[in-house]
């Protein structure tokens, strides 16, 4: 027994507080984890929260934009690409470029093998010139879209949208509807999208493309 309590006394020192011996410290450990658990359930619904406004100044003039991005995401880092955003993007890529080989145009357009990281000198113009709000909505902060058919796009697809997949999708799908293109062009396009994505991703990158699903709203 007296094995026990000193083993509990150096697992107590070596971790801190947080542990407990005996019956009663299970007790005490169980509550603690549940009040942990029950606090970051918070903490990820609220910063699930929310829309997003973007303010870009531009000479003499401020261009203001809102979309469904939440609370957690909306700061200045959408604006920033880091070394370890640019190999991801450039890595998932290659996997679609390795499977679907008809993709091949649709990657080159979607601007992804262009892709650097921000340099310290751009974050500086950028934080200079971009900030970034956390509202309710975009709606009861005065914007609106022009067509009643028009929605928003949620945060989900805002999220896919800016996958590689999405846009390389996207591109895919400007390619295909673009008829001053040779038509072997707009079938490559259409096989890397029947190929390579679902109906459901097909039909958001057409909704998309023609202006019924808007990325970001613009207040005017």
């Amino acid at each position: 027994m007296l094995q026990k309590y000193r083993l509990c006394f150096l697992i107590f020192i070596l971790s801190g507080p947080s542990f407990y011996c005996g019956e009663e410290g299970e007790v005490k450990g169980k509550e603690r984890n549940q009040t942990q658990t029950q606090f970051l359930i918070l903490i990820s619904a609220f910063r699930a929260e929310g829309n997003c406004i973007k303010t870009t100044k531009q000479s003499s003039v401020e261009i203001v934009t809102c979309s469904r991005k939440q609370r957690g995401i909306c700061n200045i880092n959408l604006s920033l690409v880091t070394q370890s955003e640019v190999t991801f993007l450039l890595n998932e890529t290659k996997k679609i470029s390795d499977r679907t080989t008809d993709c091949q145009e649709s990657i080159l357009q979607s601007g992804l093998l262009f892709l650097k990281p921000t340099t310290q000198e751009e974050e500086s113009s950028i934080k200079n010139l971009i900030s970034y709000q956390t509202i309710d909505s975009c709606e009861t902060s005065g914007f609106s879209l022009s067509l009643a058919s028009q929605r928003l796009a949620t945060y989900e697809e805002l999220v896919f949208m800016d996958s590689s997949g999405g846009r390389i999708g996207l591109a895919a799908a400007k390619i295909s509807a673009n008829g001053f293109l040779p038509k072997v062009n707009r079938d490559f396009a259409n096989s890397c999208l029947e190929k390579e994505f679902t109906a459901e991703e097909r039909e958001l990158f057409g909704l998309v493309r023609n202006g019924t699903v808007i990325l970001e709203i613009e207040k005017r």
